[in-house]
């Protein structure tokens, strides 16, 4: 398979107090209609935040004003199986720790059934345990709902969930539904998913942590997908990539990792994936209302 190349845009991150950071950008994968599935390189949504009940809540237009701009922080770990590999986080503090979701809570998520494949309730249930088991983050199954997947999903929906945070949405849709899923660059390669956190800093910029996110699948490609022979694995190497988004890796170019962005056979974390999800197993502990 041809090694795809692409630059990775990476993320601001406000590091001066009186400026919100902005939103995780989510992560899109793609691959050629000829039959090979290949992943993209993270691609932004535009971000911003606006200030609620005293949090700074993340918006999707970017905000006013210069922002300090802070590498990714990259490392190299040892996996659970043999050797280490390379791995980034999407956002990381001043200090150089990763922003990550609440260690001491459970990742409430929610799925939307329209346009899931059959195979879709097993695949989520599937990659969700991989990456529970790879961080040590309980996920707490909260059952269906009719909300759509939206480039500009609020944080807050108190009249549908009846929490504080929106539950992590997963939710199955087409380029024309959600126009990031639309095809990007030359040779018919499609983006086959997105995924992305948006974080919250409620006591200064050392405690960024992720509150909610969202899984966004291609219907149409993924269902494709899964009617070949390995396409249940390959469609379940597309959602642990994007559930590595979620809960807060970012890529990394070595063939070896499941978060490079072309995929390179593997079908499930590589040494320096699951060194990474380790880490971000560890955030805060940060017990929020409900």
């Amino acid at each position: 398979m041809s090694r795809a190349l692409a630059e990775l845009d990476r993320l601001d991150r406000d590091t001066v107090l009186d400026v919100p950071p902005p939103r995780e950008r989510p992560a899109r994968r793609r691959f050629p209609t000829r039959g090979e599935v290949v992943f993209l390189l993270a691609i932004p949504a535009l971000a911003g935040l606006l200030y609620l009940l005293g949090h700074r809540f993340p918006s999707l237009v970017d905000p006013p004003g210069d922002r300090l701009r802070a590498p990714a922080s990259t490392g190299t770990g040892t996996g659970t199986g043999t050797g280490t590999g390379p791995y980034a986080f999407m956002a990381t503090t001043p200090d150089g720790q990763p922003v990550a979701y609440s260690s001491c809570r459970p990742i409430d998520y929610v799925v939307n059934p329209a346009g899931m494949p059959p195979e879709g309730p097993r695949l989520i249930a599937d990659a969700i345990g991989q990456v529970s088991a790879a961080t040590g983050l309980t996920f707490t199954d909260e059952g269906e709902t009719s909300e759509p997947p939206s480039e500009h999903r609020p944080v807050r929906q108190l009249a549908r969930y009846h929490q504080q945070w929106a539950p992590v949405l997963i939710a199955w849709t087409t380029p024309d539904q959600y126009p990031a899923l639309r095809t990007d660059g030359a040779g018919g390669e499609h983006i086959e998913g997105v995924g992305g956190s948006t974080s919250l800093q409620p006591g200064g910029s050392r405690t960024y942590y992720y509150v909610t996110g969202e899984v966004v699948l291609s219907r149409d490609d993924l269902t494709q997908l899964l009617e070949r022979p390995t396409g249940y694995v390959r469609a379940r190497a597309v959602l642990l990539h994007e559930l590595g988004h979620l809960v807060g890796l970012d890529h990394v170019q070595d063939r070896n990792e499941l978060m490079d962005p072309v995929l390179s056979g593997l079908t499930g974390f590589g040494p320096g994936d699951r060194a990474g999800l380790a880490r971000l197993g560890h955030g805060l502990c940060i017990t929020d209302p409900n």
